[in-house]
């Protein structure tokens, strides 16, 4: 009886303990999503700033040439 008793305790954490590790993997990887998407939009915006800025000067060469 407290053999049963252990071993169904011991499945139960283990099913926990499983079910806790797969809910903190998928945190994590929707973190790291979420820092790639982050990234994304930063170098998004960088490149195109920087297509503003080379627009813009390219503009005042030609107006002032």
């Amino acid at each position: 009886m407290l053999n049963q008793l252990q071993n169904e305790t011991q499945y139960k954490l283990e099913v926990k303990m499983t079910d806790l590790v797969n809910r903190l993997l998928t945190e994590a990887d929707e973190r790291a999503r979420a820092v790639d998407d982050v990234k994304y939009q930063i170098d998004m915006k960088d490149k195109l700033t920087k297509e503003q800025s080379k627009n813009e000067r390219d503009e005042l060469r030609d107006r002032y040439n």
